[in-house]
């Protein structure tokens, strides 16, 4: 099955949608979104919108399944498109606060300082590399 797009209004409800809306569920106007924010990791994209619905803003996620055509590289995978994170024009201000907070606890889960090492392999990398360019074995920090 594929995915639907997330810039067009669904033919029909997606997997896990009520048939039926009722009064404090309102109607998505796929023509108002907006993206808040790319990420190249869906994994990230899906904790802002986990935190975005926590506090009451809808979100969609898009090109998340894109990312995957070049499959995986030494580095990671690779990806020609951003994985996006939508939500309505009318929640852009309350969204972006969240974002703010979001990427605000989120800034140093990924900025490690990685000093010259040596591999398992016998070769030297350079500082501020993650992976040795011979075996390409990613850097493990010292406990």
């Amino acid at each position: 099955m594929t995915e639907p797009n997330p810039y067009q209004a669904p033919k029909t409800p997606l997997a896990g949608e009520a048939q039926s809306k009722n009064e404090n569920q309102r109607e998505l106007d796929w023509d108002k979104l907006i993206v808040l924010a790319t990420f190249e990791s869906s994994v990230e994209a899906h904790l802002l919108r986990n935190d975005l619905e926590a506090q009451g803003v809808e979100a969609r996620i898009a090109n998340e399944t894109s990312t995957s055509i070049f499959g995986p590289t030494f580095a990671g995978p690779s990806s020609a498109f951003w994985i996006e994170v939508l939500v309505m024009k009318q929640d852009a201000e309350k969204a972006l606060a969240i974002k703010t907070e979001f990427l605000a606890k989120t800034a140093g889960d990924d900025e490690q300082e990685i000093p010259e090492w040596k591999c398992h392999c016998g070769e030297v990398v350079d500082s501020g590399f993650a992976v040795c360019w011979s075996c390409e074995a990613e850097y493990q920090a010292p406990n």
